[in-house]
């Protein structure tokens, strides 16, 4: 929700972290089973919660089933959906020296995590356009311009290319 303190923090924030903190909220609530319900990366983490705690689901509803796995950052962020939106690609890795290219996740995560407060604010507003502007079929300008809100696309591309480099800390094959 974008509330945590401090914001976009990367201390403590892995996916089991978050799966810990699920389960600690479910024992706050005094609630036995609940249903865990996601999309997209909430997908992956409402099944690794039940994979985790399947006692305490009582369902699970996923849309849009993302698992991070490099085939999908692969075919999202640096070939593939590239050829469905081929100008805001072009802005997205653009920002990008050349040299970098073969690598845009880890390009941005090294800008997002600089030490230079300009770098990072630019580097989250391209990153940030890039995954608004692909997040629909049909062009949404009101989640297209959260590229625009600094505040909001320093936290959400930090933590995101964040989670990326590190495959969501989850086991590979």
């Amino acid at each position: 929700s974008g509330r945590s303190k401090p914001t976009a923090s990367l201390v403590d924030n892995t996916t089991w972290d978050l799966v810990r903190d699920l389960e600690t909220l479910r024992e706050k609530l005094g609630i036995e089973k609940w249903m865990c319900f996601g999309g997209s990366w909430g997908s992956t983490l409402a099944l690794l919660y039940a994979i985790e705690h399947p006692t305490r689901v009582s369902e699970l509803v996923m849309r849009g089933i993302f698992l991070m796995k490099e085939e999908e950052l692969q075919f999202f962020f640096q070939q593939g959906t590239s050829m469905i939106f081929p100008d805001a690609y072009q802005a997205y890795s653009q920002h990008i020296p050349v040299a970098e290219r073969n690598d845009l996740i880890t390009a941005y995560y090294r800008r997002l995590t600089s030490d230079d407060e300009p770098t990072r604010r630019e580097a989250a507003k391209f990153w940030t356009t890039w995954e608004m502007s692909t997040s629909f079929a049909k062009p949404n300008v009101e989640y297209i311009l959260k590229g625009d809100d600094a505040e909001f696309a320093a936290a959400f591309a930090r933590i995101e290319t964040h989670y990326f480099v590190n495959l969501g800390w989850l086991p590979t094959p």
